[in-house]
């Protein structure tokens, strides 16, 4: 996979000390843990993964997540043009820069919908927010769902969706850490596991295994 070590150094450093540590959970439905039992999620099982790696750290963990969202929906009040509109109190990106996090993860499927023009200028003006407040970023490439029509070509291809290149591409550029979740999905008939199996809902939500790839990606942006 692409992801990367080594990126999140402020987040690690404070964990090591046993500093306090504020990490922000981001994402659609998925994020939310739709589908599987609570501690089967991945925003959850970081919670747990990081007081078993961190026994010092001194953490405050918050998941800002809202099913069926993109990122350009909650940088617009959940007022986005051409998209069903979201709460307004609840969809607003200023609720995660009020939690003031050292370290942001984040996974949006919902983005694949959007082209690059849009994925450009969205994820832009988060970086710029980020940036200004030293917000430390774990952008996460997600899982697959199923093609409308079960394409198995899409399974074998290898090839990244152009949203998961987008988020390689744009990583890399400014210098945050991914984790490549897509590319495990992506490999896994290679491992004789249809992704299709892995969904708890027969359609885009994983299921306590596919959430397992997360949170092992995730991780691996978490060593030195």
């Amino acid at each position: 996979t692409a992801t990367t070590r080594g990126r999140v150094p402020k987040t690690l450093a404070k964990l090591r000390r046993g500093e306090p540590v504020t990490v922000v959970c981001w994402g659609d439905s998925i994020t939310v843990g739709a589908d599987v039992e609570p501690h089967e999620a991945w925003a959850n099982r970081l919670r747990t993964e990081l007081a078993a790696c961190f026994p010092r750290a001194r953490l405050t963990h918050r998941n800002h997540s809202i099913g069926g969202t993109k990122t350009a929906q909650w940088l617009q009040n959940g007022d986005f043009p051409g998209l069903p509109k979201q709460n307004p109190e609840k969809c607003r990106f200023d609720l995660v820069l009020a939690e003031k996090p050292d370290l942001v993860v984040m996974e949006f499927l919902n983005d694949i919908t959007f082209g690059e023009d849009v994925l450009e200028r969205t994820y832009q003006a988060i970086h710029d927010a980020f940036a200004a407040r030293g917000i430390e970023w774990i952008i996460v490439t997600p899982s697959q769902k199923v093609p409308s029509d079960f394409n198995l070509g899409e399974m074998k291809d290898g090839q990244p969706r152009l949203l998961d290149a987008f988020l390689r591409r744009f990583a890399d550029r400014h210098g945050y850490a991914l984790a490549d979740t897509a590319a495990r999905w992506k490999h896994l008939h290679r491992e004789g596991i249809p992704y299709f199996a892995l969904f708890a809902n027969a359609y885009n939500h994983p299921n306590a295994f596919g959430h397992g790839l997360f949170i092992e990606e995730i991780l691996r942006c978490l060593e030195a």
